[in-house]
């Protein structure tokens, strides 16, 4: 995959990204998302899994991490993409970046960008994100790109049986992109039975032979509420 921004590209991850990952996470600053400071004696196998699921590009089979890249100075910054839940059977996005980088607003860029990727581009209808409550900035970032707190709670991941119950922030954000057709669908549909006369919406006998036909008898009818 490959995206740009305005001062942002986000591609597939490619060997050698690893590398840089593992750099970033020797000042400890990438522990709470899996890359702590001894991450490159493993770090060769996780690169071969990710190009793998990566070919694969299924967002339920576990998870497909993209990469970060700064335009302006070609360096890679960090990295974004999705992880699936088994216990909670959701899709969730994941996402760091190297502390030189922070506080200048690329991840907030960064997900924006991605989370309308991901809904053109698998059939889902909502994702997820999980942070640890001592994490603020992180989700500082999913409010301010749109995702909204649903709950707190404790919480252990099913594959960390080691770790203890943390408190976790629940974010979600549902798909909104059908939302725009379906308004303007229906807003031709007014004008070719209407005219410009809203108040004939109201008509009973305009409703039931305009509504039905697509299906969206109350969701259409809510708009006009």
């Amino acid at each position: 995959m490959w995206l740009e921004t305005n001062r942002l590209i986000i591609r597939s991850i490619q060997r050698g990204d690893e590398i840089i990952f593992s750099g970033m996470s020797q000042d400890g600053s990438l522990s709470q998302v899996g890359f702590d400071a001894n991450c490159s004696e493993w770090i060769n196998d996780w690169i071969e899994e990710a190009l793998k699921l990566t070919n694969n590009d299924n967002p339920r089979e576990n998870y497909i991490p993209c990469t970060v890249i700064l335009k302006e100075t070609e360096e890679v910054i960090g990295s974004v993409g999705s992880t699936y839940y088994e216990d909670v059977d959701k899709v969730g996005i994941c996402y760091f970046i190297g502390t030189p980088f922070r506080k200048k607003g690329y991840m907030t860029e960064v997900i924006n960008a991605y989370v309308q990727f991901f809904f053109k581009q698998y059939s889902e209808s909502e994702i997820i994100a999980t942070i640890l409550d001592a994490n603020t900035p992180s989700w500082k970032v999913a409010e301010k790109s749109g995702f909204k707190l649903i709950e707190k709670k404790m919480y252990k991941d099913i594959d960390d049986e080691k770790e203890e119950l943390d408190c976790q922030h629940f974010f979600r954000q549902i798909f909104l992109g059908y939302f725009s057709d379906i308004v303007q669908a229906f807003d031709t549909l007014r004008k070719n039975v209407c005219g410009d006369d809203y108040t004939s919406l109201h008509n009973p006998i305009v409703l039931s032979s305009v509504l039905p036909a697509y299906g969206m008898f109350h969701s259409i009818q809510i708009l006009f509420l």
